[in-house]
């Protein structure tokens, strides 16, 4: 019989398999839509977003073979 897991266990056994790339990306993701939430509709600062987003993706690991 198997045993029963729980959404916490099933948070644990997430968090023990993300990578280090992924946990980076998840990061920049966050940071990123921070960054257009404050931008609001003006274009300079979006674009500053975006320049920062791509600054910070070249920062996260390369992808596992």
């Amino acid at each position: 019989m198997a045993e029963e897991l729980t959404a916490k266990d099933i948070e644990q056994l997430i968090l023990q398999e993300e990578t280090p790339r992924m946990k980076c990306l998840k990061k920049v993701q966050a940071d990123h839509l921070a960054c257009l939430a404050t931008a609001g509709k003006d274009e300079k600062k979006k674009s500053a977003c975006n320049t920062k987003l791509a600054e910070d993706l070249a920062k996260c690991p390369p992808p596992s073979p």
